[in-house]
């Protein structure tokens, strides 16, 4: 399989899988955590690095490390809001809101048009010296797994499926849900046009306020809503290539399966219905497209 994180993609779309029925379309306020070319700091990540302030109690205590941001960059590159989400203390997680509070960020763009986005930012804190100068020099652009990590301490999972098809078309998306082997859910929840040419249909699953979420976006529009899975446990995930992807057939694209106890031994060409056997929750993303 290719890197499953060439261009980790996400947005929020709703659909409620203890699916209430209603499904929504979110432009204006949802945040993106990450698209096509994500927000970059004006200047990289060591203008970042350059407005903080080393906390004098940190200084005289040797704290050094990495706290870790939630920030909230609107259309316009500003950074609405940021939130500690793994700090170090000592005065340096404020420090480090400070800073990225204080930044300007080259917005993010999804289809070319610049959107709110939802980042995961490092920020270290390493003594030089006796006189607290912070001496680390951070990557101008993470790598993919960088940024794999960066999502997964936000607590979300992500993957994605590419696909190219030279001409329009109308792309259908369903959702199943299996627990102990037996369906539990099995809806079509979207139908989107898409031009022709490469597209990529991305997937996220993550809790909030102890409710597990799932989210797609096609193009511009973002949609989520609620799992009805307990007890989640260690988690198996995959997506497939886009060599399996065909018109007129319903077709599996991404599949999120998980044990509450030990995850089953799989060595990673399992079936579909080998994982669905071996996992208690599984969730299967499938796809068509027709013109």
């Amino acid at each position: 399989m290719q890197n499953l994180y060439n261009l980790i993609l996400f947005g929020i779309i709703c659909v409620s899988l203890t699916l209430p029925t209603h499904l929504t379309a979110q432009n204006e306020e949802a945040y993106f955590v990450a698209v096509e070319n994500l927000p970059e700091p004006i200047g990289g990540m060591m203008a970042i690095q350059q407005k903080i302030v080393y906390p004098e109690s940190a200084r005289r205590a040797g704290v050094q490390g990495i706290v870790y941001i939630e920030a909230f960059i609107n259309e316009r590159g500003d950074v609405d809001r940021a939130v500690v989400r793994k700090g170090i203390g000592s005065g340096c997680d404020e420090a480090a809101v400070a800073a990225v509070k204080q930044s300007k960020f080259r917005p993010g763009t999804q289809q070319g048009v610049p959107v709110k986005v939802r980042l995961a930012i490092p920020i270290r804190f390493r003594l030089a010296d006796k006189t607290g100068v912070v001496s680390s020099r951070p990557p101008l652009r993470f790598t993919e797994k960088e940024y794999e990590d960066l999502l997964a301490l936000l607590g979300i999972r992500v993957g994605k499926f590419r696909y190219t098809v030279p001409y329009e078309h109308q792309l259908h998306v369903e959702v199943e849900l299996y627990e102990k082997g037996k369906k539990t859910r099995d809806q079509t929840f979207l139908q989107y046009f898409q031009s022709a040419g490469e597209h990529i249909i991305p997937v996220a699953l993550w809790e909030e306020r102890g409710v597990m979420r799932l989210g797609l976006q096609l193009g511009k529009q973002m949609v989520k809503g609620e799992v009805p899975f307990k007890n989640i446990g260690p988690v198996h995930q995959q997506s497939l290539e886009p060599t399996h992807f065909q018109e007129k057939v319903p077709t599996p694209i991404y599949v999120f399966a998980s044990h509450p106890a030990v995850v089953p031994h799989i060595v990673g060409n399992e079936s579909l219905s080998e994982l669905i056997e071996l996992f208690e929750h599984v969730l299967v993303i499938k796809a068509m497209y027709e013109r």
